[in-house]
């Protein structure tokens, strides 16, 4: 696999698909059946706001996501600051290595993204 087309479908995956389920829930989940205290808070606050205040919260949410998946993919792939000694390779399906390049391909799909 290619390194763009992994970080195609982490994105898709992770971020856009997430994105939209979250979306949904605020929108339409019954506020009467809501039991979890965090979601208690989060729809009330959702509720409160006005749609300007609504987008941005969705917006934020996206940018958290793709902040930590983005974090999460320099550690794996050797680019970040980590205290972990690894032996983990990353490489396509011809062997050449994409190392140290996985988590820039994500952050520039993130901002393509954007546009």
């Amino acid at each position: 696999m290619k390194p763009e087309h992994l970080a195609d479908e982490i994105l898709a995956r992770t971020v856009s698909e997430n994105i939209t389920f979250y979306k949904s829930m605020l929108k339409n989940i019954p506020r009467n059946e809501v039991t979890d205290p965090y979601w208690i808070e989060l729809l009330s606050f959702y509720d409160k706001s006005n749609p300007s205040e609504r987008e941005l919260i969705v917006k934020l949410m996206k940018q958290v996501s793709q902040d930590s998946i983005a974090s999460l993919l320099s550690i794996i792939d050797g680019s970040g600051y980590s205290e972990l000694e690894s032996e983990l390779k990353l490489s396509d399906n011809s062997g050449k290595s994409f190392q140290g390049e996985l988590s820039d391909i994500f952050v520039k799909k993130c901002e393509e993204d954007r546009i």
